[in-house]
């Protein structure tokens, strides 16, 4: 996967250990806690599935679709893609076309190329379909997640062919994971990537900095513990200069991701200072509570699975809870909040926190005077409670139950 992993098996093991054994309160009101971790994703995601599913196709096809789509994905996420082929069909927008491409990039990944290009071709055939004003963005985008899935898979020629048809600025991205990938047997091989990609960061257009950065990672992580402490160097300091120049979310996204690879690597200093790196830039601007709840939750997360530093991720965690009890955050703003303070005191292992955090969310989202604003927001609940991996309490099912019969107009 390409993005930070907020979920692990031992992860999953440990947060229901803790649940059955510690838990008073809620614990007592579980049902079967002899779920596995699996069975526990399953059940929160259909429940998602449902809500995504209840918002009428005509005319709120574009919300329903992604809100089926964001299910579906973490279904993908989480290891599962036989309940995306099933439900995929269910998806009435081009995204359905994206989740053909996002499941060929699943299979490249895990090394079944059948069923890679399998899905590749299916990808583009359903691409070749799309109508409409939106189309050419639309195409563009599946696009670029088929040529991702080709770059994984090694087919180099169909990604060339692919390529040719974006625009450099979007096709960017396939060609810095080529450049990633290429032999690295010896320094002379290091630095020729390193120059390919150098060139590349000459480019005005920040998705292609940005690419270049996750590049750079990329190359991190395929060195692994392999990797002297003057590559790690050079890799940093170019990521941090690239970071620098891209808009704030993008920044922070690729800064943790450094982190990450860091850690993945055996690199702990490298790891500890990143992290300590970011989280200085959070002390020297002002927090916007909309996006910053979530960046401090993921950042307590790495804390927590990959530095193992759980006093710095509690912290971190009451630093996120703080800023959202400051704030005066919209329903959907304070919910997404709520979902992300949630993951992560769950997976830190406080499960009364985490369960509060849902129940306060799924309670604010039902406020909303309308049913869509209501299905999407409890859809993102039932994926973030997913992604924690335990099984729903009694009173979760209950609510989630009596919020599902109160979908109706106006929607």
């Amino acid at each position: 996967m390409n993005r930070i992993k907020i979920i692990y098996i031992a992860v999953f093991c440990t947060v229901c250990a803790f649940f059955i054994d510690v838990h008073n309160g809620r614990s007592a009101e579980l049902g079967d806690t002899s779920y596995t971790g699996e069975e526990a994703e399953i059940e929160a995601l259909e429940w998602g599935f449902k809500f995504a599913s209840a918002i009428p196709l005509k005319p709120h096809v574009v919300d329903r679709s992604k809100s089926q789509y964001s299910v579906l994905k973490a279904y993908l996420e989480m290891d599962m893609p036989g309940k995306v082929i099933k439900f995929a069909g269910r998806i009435a927008d081009w995204r359905r076309c994206l989740l053909f491409a996002d499941l060929a990039v699943y299979f490249a990944e895990n090394d079944q190329n059948i069923q890679a290009k399998q899905y590749i071709e299916r990808a583009g055939e359903c691409r070749n379909k799309l109508q409409g004003f939106q189309a050419s963005w639309q195409q563009e985008r599946i696009l670029l997640r088929i040529a991702e899935a080709q770059v994984t898979a090694g087919q180099w020629e169909m990604v060339e062919k692919t390529e040719a048809e974006l625009p450099p600025e979007v096709a960017a991205l396939t060609t810095a994971l080529r450049f990633s990938r290429g032999e690295m047997d010896n320094p002379a091989d290091f630095n020729k990537r390193l120059d390919e990609l150098r060139a590349m960061e000459a480019s005005e257009h920040f998705e292609v900095q940005r690419d270049v950065a996750r590049a750079y990672i990329a190359i991190l992580n395929r060195l692994g513990a392999a990797a002297t402490e003057e590559q790690c160097t050079t890799l940093k300091t170019r990521v941090y200069e690239l970071a620098g120049k891209l808009p704030l979310l993008l920044q922070n996204e690729t800064l943790f991701s450094l982190g990450h690879a860091a850690f993945n690597s055996e690199k702990r200093e490298l790891g500890y200072e990143v992290l300590n790196y970011t989280l200085e830039k959070f002390k020297h601007r002002e927090l916007n509570p909309r996006y910053d709840v979530a960046l401090l939750s993921a950042l307590a997360q790495i804390w927590d699975e990959a530095a193992g530093e759980s006093p710095r991720a509690e912290s971190t965690l009451q630093d996120a809870a703080d800023l959202l009890k400051k704030s005066s955050l919209k329903s959907a703003d304070r919910v997404n909040a709520l979902i992300s303070i949630g993951k992560g005191y769950g997976l830190h292992g406080d499960a009364n926190a985490a369960w509060d955090c849902f129940f306060q969310a799924l309670r604010t989202a039902g406020m909303e005077k309308n049913s869509r604003p209501r299905a999407m927001m409890a859809t993102n609940i039932c994926i973030g409670i997913a992604q924690w991996g335990v099984p729903l309490t009694n009173d979760m099912t209950a609510e989630f139950s009596a919020l599902y019969r109160s979908l109706a107009n106006p929607w």
